[in-house]
């Protein structure tokens, strides 16, 4: 259920604009660090957490991004740490200035903050050129005019923009208004850039393009963005580091090929691609491998550096549907590592074939497979399932 009344914020010190307030010079430390921060809201239901005790830290020069469904707490984070929303508890440190601390009772505003802001809506100036938007924060702070014409400038060409300097920006396309709104958080050259869902009100081939300019740009200058977005391919397209969000916490925090390859739990699993997720109980193990009791049969489950999980556990597993195979159950070799089963249905997705399965145990699994191969409902085949491409999570308890 939607928030309806913020519970009373902190009683902070509202510092006033000044330009002498500068970052803390130290370039180990991180560019964001937040510490235990906390928002919470009270509804029909009752008291409920947006973000709980989430801490995190992103380094200079480096690309995050806040993922999870809608309600997670991502934007809340991302708009705390803007100074649009106050925190109930926790600390936000941004270039080794401390800009919100319940403890210490500072709220720096968003103008002290010194950081840019791409939002989803774009926020263009309707009545302006193309030019004046961009330039807007730079006169703002009454920078030079030859410094102004100078900055905005390369800034437009930068972002493939200079030939619309003196267009409208009402005469826009929807990706041309983006490139405007992300040249306007450059201009100012903050060295930190916050982006709220700003590539989803675009197409899917201008979501790509865009996303990539931006990517290009964070790397071509060494910007550090906090980025937000539900977009589980977009984030893996562009992130150092993804943080996958539920319920106002952090469930996984990872490299994308980390995150993708092994999740660390279930939610993050099905969250960020699709799984098929079987429960299970180990029944043996060697130096090398587990062996799990599942609904399916015996699997065979290989073991990772540090796992701590022991005979007996009850565990859960998920597998990619393009990390698992069809193979032929005549393979002797094979068959410890195969399912027996029946092509349920099948559809043709392009570069892939997605195979609902009905395995002989009665359950299903989703299948991909290269998209030249044909089945057809009804025809039997056998599912293989790689020991090194199953993941291993311990079962949560009941409730």
């Amino acid at each position: 259920m939607a928030p309806q009344q913020s519970l009373p914020a902190v009683d902070v010190l509202e510092l006033p604009e000044r330009e002498e307030i500068e970052p803390a010079d130290d370039p180990v430390a991180p560019m964001v660090a937040i510490r235990q921060l906390e928002k919470r809201y009270r509804s029909r239901d009752g008291e409920v957490y947006a973000v709980k005790g989430v801490s995190l830290d992103v380094a200079r020069g480096e690309f995050v991004t806040l993922l999870g469904p809608s309600g997670c707490g991502k934007t809340t984070i991302l708009r705390s740490v803007a100074g649009l929303e106050t925190p109930d508890a926790g600390e936000i440190v941004i270039g080794g200035r401390t800009v919100f601390s319940s403890d210490q009772r500072v709220k720096l505003t968003p103008a002290q903050r010194k950081i840019g802001m791409v939002f989803q809506s774009y926020a263009i100036w309707p009545h302006m050129t193309v030019f004046d938007n961009v330039a807007y924060p730079l006169r703002r702070r009454k920078v030079s005019r030859p410094e102004i014409q100078r900055r905005t400038t390369e800034t437009l060409e930068m972002l493939g923009l200079g030939h619309l300097a003196d267009r409208p920006a009402t005469n826009l396309s929807g990706g041309q208004q983006q490139r405007v709104a992300v040249a306007r958080a450059l201009v100012a050259q903050a060295e930190l850039i916050l982006f709220d869902e700003p590539l989803s009100n675009l197409d899917a081939k201008l979501r790509k393009e865009v996303r990539q300019e931006i990517r290009d740009i964070q790397q071509r200058l060494g910007i550090t963005v906090l980025y937000v977005t539900h977009d589980q391919e977009e984030a893996m397209a562009v992130s150092d580091r993804i943080l996958v969000l539920d319920g106002g916490i952090v469930k996984d925090a990872g490299s994308p090929e980390r995150i993708y390859s092994r999740p660390a739990d279930v939610f993050s699993a099905r969250f960020v691609g699709e799984s098929n997720v079987i429960e299970g109980t180990i029944i043996s193990a060697d130096d090398d491998h587990w062996l799990v009791n599942t609904p399916l049969g015996d699997l065979h489950v290989q073991r990772q550096p540090g796992d701590t999980t022991t005979l007996t556990d009850a565990v859960v597993l998920t597998v990619r549907p393009e990390h698992m195979g069809l193979a032929s159950m005549q393979d002797p070799a094979m068959r410890d590592l195969t399912l027996p089963g029946a092509v349920r249905a099948s559809s043709f997705l392009g570069p892939f074939a997605e195979l609902a399965v009905e395995l002989s145990s009665g359950h299903e699994v989703v299948v991909r497979i290269n998209g030249a191969a044909l089945h057809r409902p009804g025809d039997p085949v056998a599912v293989r399932i790689e020991p090194g491409n199953v993941v291993l999570h311990a079962a949560e308890p009941s409730a």
